[in-house]
């Protein structure tokens, strides 16, 4: 991926709307909220979302804020330029990720950011 760009990974199952946002369907990708992730390139770690290895209950985040993991929108800030390659720090989403009501669609596949 060049500089800047972005990515969309969706459920099979995701609605039409969704569908027509991303760049790959997979029928084996199921997100519930209390899941954590890792990307990685070459086999090196570049970003986490979770703490890795660690069941947070229900969802990452404070239950009914709009950073919480269950059933909103999040998006990565506008002011973080780098991933969280340590997947075993405590995870808070309201940190990094900004959150808007579930299904929140305008925006998705791109991030702007200004980096140093």
């Amino acid at each position: 991926m060049a500089p800047g760009a972005t990515w969309v990974l969706c459920s099979t199952s995701a609605l039409t709307p969704l569908k027509d946002k991303c760049n790959r369907l997979a029928s084996t990708i199921n997100h519930n909220g209390d899941d954590a992730y890792s990307l990685e390139c070459g086999g090196v770690v570049v970003d986490t979302f979770g703490q890795i290895g660690t069941d947070p209950g229900t969802a990452w985040g404070v239950s009914g804020s709009l950073t919480s993991t269950v059933d909103h929108t999040l998006r990565r800030k506008c002011g973080i330029y780098h991933g969280q390659p340590d997947g075993s720090l405590p995870f808070d989403p309201s940190v990094e990720w900004d959150g808007y009501p579930k299904d929140t669609l305008d925006g998705l596949g791109s991030h702007v950011a200004t980096c140093p």
